[in-house]
């Protein structure tokens, strides 16, 4: 088992810890300080990225992911073919490319880098082996599957709750439909697909080799703090009934209970299995 017990490394992961605990704080908050936060973790993951990669990589993982995923939203929200027929409902303030929020590819870019790194974990480092055809297809696939899991997490409370964007349709899923997530797998699978090929030709270097599993474990760090994050919303509670877009009622505490068994079945799980694939490599 790895031990991290210098003073730069404690410095480190109180800073790691730091960040989690806003995350979780600012969860669900539409006010300033969470659109702040909002906008920091995209801009953390390229840093992070840069070390990983390299800073050309980095920059060429961001630009797949902000514009397939930003593409991607445009043509649902024409077409409704990809997602379901909805909007987004953030407000002016957020600037906009199409019909899809400049923060929206943002936080696919920044989410979709967490879980290809957490997949990359699970599949014993296989981005550092895309030259080989076997790593070049799982990876993507894993990593696809990974990033469901926080789509699955949220997008009842975003939706039907909180009104971050909207299925004028309604769903199954308290006000999301099952369409959504066929969606996110397409889209996601996308994504990390020309990512894995790109990367395939400039094989990623991690900048400092001896620094990999800290930055492996500030991935999963995030990634727990954003799992975590789901949570706060059944923690503060909340009695009643809310109508999706359709019409249809809902009970906030059937939708928030949903959202915690989604996080802990799934992102929490995942952090787990992750988390002890790490804590058992030999150096």
């Amino acid at each position: 088992m790895r031990s991290f017990a210098t003073p730069g490394d404690r410095g480190l992961f109180a800073a790691v810890a730091l960040v989690v605990a806003a995350q979780i704080a600012f969860a669900g908050r539409p006010d300033a300080a969470g659109q702040t936060l909002a906008y920091a973790a995209p801009l953390l993951c390229l840093l992070h990225a840069a070390f990983a990669y390299g800073v050309r990589n980095a920059a060429a993982f961001f630009l797949i992911a902000f514009v397939v995923s930003v593409s991607g939203e445009n043509i649902g929200i024409a077409s409704g073919l990809l997602f379901g027929r909805y909007h987004f409902a953030l407000g002016p303030a957020h600037p906009q490319i199409g019909a899809v929020p400049v923060l929206a590819g943002l936080m696919w870019w920044s989410m979709g880098w967490l879980a290809w790194q957490i997949a990359a974990v699970l599949l014993d480092d296989a981005d550092l082996r895309l030259g080989e055809r076997g790593p070049r297809i799982a990876l993507p696939i894993v990593a696809t599957f990974v990033l469901e899991q926080w789509d699955y997490a949220i997008d009842r409370t975003n939706a039907t709750q909180f009104h971050i964007w909207v299925w004028r349709d309604g769903g199954g899923d308290f006000g999301v439909p099952l369409q959504n997530y066929v969606g996110w797998l397409l889209v996601g699978w996308a994504l990390f697909q020309l990512a894995a090929l790109y990367l395939a030709r400039r094989p990623p270097q991690f900048l400092a080799p001896a620094a990999q599993p800290r930055l492996r474990i500030i991935a999963l760090a995030f990634w727990t703090g954003a799992g975590l994050a789901c949570l706060v919303p059944w923690a503060v509670g909340g009695a009643g009934e809310i109508a999706d877009a359709s019409g249809r009622m809902w009970r906030l505490g059937d939708l928030s209970d949903a959202s915690v068994a989604a996080a802990v079945s799934g992102m929490l799980a995942t952090a787990a299995i992750a988390a002890a694939k790490l804590a058992l490599r030999r150096p």
